[in-house]
């Protein structure tokens, strides 16, 4: 793990806020970042969407 892990309820809030800004019966749709290619045998090391970890705390590549 690259960090220490983080409580769920930072992220449980972080939704919460972001809801209260949002109008009624809107909806907010966040994807993962692609994987960088290096060169042709190699990706960069991956680095999440800083908005969806900050909701979601999900570091995984395809998450939308």
């Amino acid at each position: 793990m690259r960090y220490d892990p983080i409580p769920a309820d930072l992220f449980i809030a972080n939704r919460l806020r972001l809801a209260k800004l949002m109008k009624t019966a809107s909806v907010a749709i966040l994807v993962s970042n692609d994987a960088m290619p290096r060169n042709g045998d190699q990706y960069f090391p991956y680095r999440q969407n800083s908005d969806l970890f900050y909701l979601c705390g999900i570091e995984q590549p395809g998450t939308v």
